[in-house]
């Protein structure tokens, strides 16, 4: 048997282990002269940490080897040349009786000896040779610690948290600038969004949108936001937009964490973004924590090795205490368990592969000590009599599908199953918290936020499947929005004041205004979100209950005589997608409110100068006339 790339072979019996139980180290010494070797265990309970050394025949020709806490294989050219290869392994919960397969190539030979841990150091207890064996587990782990356990804060047990990128820019929003590659609403798509939102080429620094998008997502039972960020002016100034605006609506944010760049960055680079990011943001209502430790998702984090970023957490922790630090893989990373406080994954679109990934992490990585180095492992079980162990938090990710015209990347929704099943799979598995991948990435096509292909469908699916993970009916946001508007006119301005008289917010409200081709053609600008097509389009991100927004289009040599409004279409929702319309046709704009105060004022004034006049003239006929010389006036 010669191998290549040898792959890791998993213990039957690793289910979450009963910390109650205890904890002891095994070596094992694979030594072989043979092609190819392997000695396979089961019942070794759940490995914690673990080391391996080549102690002899390393340069052997096209020696491949695969140590791993349970498995050993070893293969090579020859079958002379002997390879030792030493596994030390802190193991948890082992099972009363143990078994040990050994096996060999047909030429050389092949012992494995086990060494027990006692009295602080390990003493050789048997070797074997190929063959079955049955071994009890008191005879080979005769010294245990126990094993105490740090349960997960209770305040992140079924958290679930959407993953927003506030970096969309418009050059009628806050920002003053674009980076939408193209303006195209309604049913269209743009080059660089597959889905177009509701919200049209919006400005992620409106507040106005940053409170619908929040309101949105608490209707969906969302309870937090990650936001894309690292320490530069665009996405700092972002999250401080949004971190300010979750406090008042009682909204979690957190930060997934940009650490994969280019160039990439180094230990000390991030130690210092991230102790920035706690010190700038930790006194905020909305700052997302564990157990008061800051929360912090750390995208594609294997960038790093595990020492790199225990080296990173260390730095971190002793500027600003203990964090609370989650893994984004792809894929089964046990090394990382003792440095990072959950697992995760970015995209959640495959959904066999997510649940492949949820069982790996639940069974290797659900809790682990607190140091990645064996030997201080088992220095803290000798010098204190035990073994601290932490549980971890296991993620579980909903994504509806992937649409990335940069790459031509596309996994479809299905009309919404995708998404369903992606919740299933993490309900099934049983996990401790739930990541929507994503809010608004969309560039990327995985956005749940409402657009104009499928609508609230995604965000019907969030709080329904939120409901079921939970175990709680979410709270239904009470009443109705109602629009009215109205209009007026001066030259070369026209305003339309949208009122909500209702008794709920109305979100992404659109308003449609034609004019005609000729007056259409004639507009200078207009506020907000303008985009033009055969009539003019406006977007107002959010109007509250009781409160109005105005529209203003401005136009070049257009008299308010000529402002017929042909049609007005203005359509908004409530945060439940019902939708709520106004539509009307064939209207005059009176006087803008200033000229008609101008035009009272004026008559107001010309009444009381009229009114005198008369009041002098009246007067002036009751009064008698002055007596004359001589004369007595009159008499009684």
């Amino acid at each position: 048997m010669s191998l290549a790339r040898l792959v890791s072979s998993s213990p039957a019996n690793n289910t979450v282990p009963n910390p109650s139980q205890g904890a002891s180290a095994l070596q094992i010494e694979l030594s072989t002269t043979s092609d190819w070797s392997t000695a396979t265990f089961t019942g070794l309970g759940k490995a914690l940490v673990t080391q391996y050394a080549i102690v002899e025949g390393g340069a052997a020709p096209g020696l491949a080897y695969d140590p791993t806490p349970t498995a050993i294989a070893v293969s090579k050219a020859d079958q002379t040349t002997r390879v030792t290869i030493r596994v030390q392994t802190i193991f948890l919960n082992m099972s009363s009786q143990i078994t040990l397969s050994v096996n060999k190539g047909n030429a050389g030979n092949t012992t494995v000896t086990l060494y027990r841990w006692s009295g602080g150091q390990f003493t050789a207890y048997k070797t074997y040779t190929k063959g079955n064996f049955a071994i009890t587990s008191n005879e080979l782990f005769p010294s245990q610690v126990p094993a105490p356990l740090e349960a997960l804060p209770s305040d992140v047990n079924k958290i679930v948290l959407a993953d927003m990128y506030p970096w969309f820019h418009s050059p009628y929003g806050p920002s003053g600038y674009s980076d939408w590659s193209n303006s195209t609403d309604g049913n269209a798509t743009s080059a660089s969004c597959p889905y177009w939102p509701i919200f049209g080429a919006y400005d992620s620094w409106d507040l106005g949108l940053t409170d619908a998008q929040i309101l949105l997502a608490k209707q969906a039972g969302i309870d937090g936001f990650l936001c894309s960020w690292d320490d530069s002016s665009g996405m700092t100034g972002s999250l401080d937009r949004l971190m300010t605006e979750a406090a008042s609506l009682g909204f979690k944010i957190g930060i997934y964490y940009e650490d994969n760049r280019t160039p990439a960055m180094n230990a000390t680079q991030i130690e210092n973004e991230l102790i920035y990011y706690v010190n700038r943001y930790s006194g905020s209502p909305a700052f997302l924590t564990a157990g008061g430790r800051p929360v912090i998702f750390c995208y594609v984090s294997a960038g790093l090795t595990p020492a790199q970023w225990q080296t990173v957490r260390a730095g971190v922790e002793a500027s600003v205490g203990r964090i609370f630090l989650v893994l984004d893989c792809g894929s089964y990373h046990p090394e990382f368990a003792p440095v990072f406080d959950g697992y995760g994954e970015y995209l959640g679109d495959d959904v066999s592969n997510s649940l492949y990934l949820y069982n790996q992490w639940t069974t290797y990585c659900s809790m682990s000590a607190s140091d990645l180095d064996f030997n201080s492992t088992l220095a803290e079980m000798q010098n204190t009599g035990q073994l601290q162990l932490y549980q971890k938090l296991i993620v579980g990710t909903a994504t509806p599908g992937l649409n990335k015209p940069s790459t031509g990347e596309f996994v479809d929704r299905n009309s919404g199953t995708l998404y369903q099943r992606a919740w299933q799979a993490i309900g099934n598995s049983s996990l401790g918290a739930a990541m929507i991948t994503s809010w608004d990435e969309l560039r990327e096509g995985t956005n749940i936020q409402p657009d104009t292909t499928n609508g609230f469908r995604e965000l019907t699916t969030t709080r329904a499947q939120v409901a079921a993970f939970k175990g709680v009916t979410i709270p239904q946001l009470v009443g109705t929005p109602v629009l009215q508007y109205t209009t007026s006119a001066v030259d070369n301005q026209l305003k339309i004041s949208i009122k909500n008289t209702g008794s709920a917010p109305a979100v992404a409200v659109r308003v449609e205004t034609d004019l005609g081709a000729t007056i259409n053609a004639k507009v200078v600008s207009s506020s907000p979100y303008l985009t033009k097509y055969s009539s003019i389009v406006n977007y107002i991100m959010l109007i509250q209950q009781g409160q109005s927004a105005k529209v203003t289009i401005n136009f070049s040599g257009v008299p308010k005589s000529s402002m017929l409004i042909n049609s007005l279409a203005v359509k908004g929702y409530a945060v439940d997608g019902t939708a709520v319309t106004i539509t009307a046709s064939n209207i005059t704009p009176p006087p803008a409110g200033k000229s008609n105060v101008g035009v009272i004022v004026g008559l107001i004034i010309a009444v009381i100068v009229i009114g005198l006049a008369v009041y002098w003239l009246l007067s002036r006929r009751r009064k008698p006339p002055a007596p004359t010389a001589g004369s007595t006036g009159p008499t009684a």
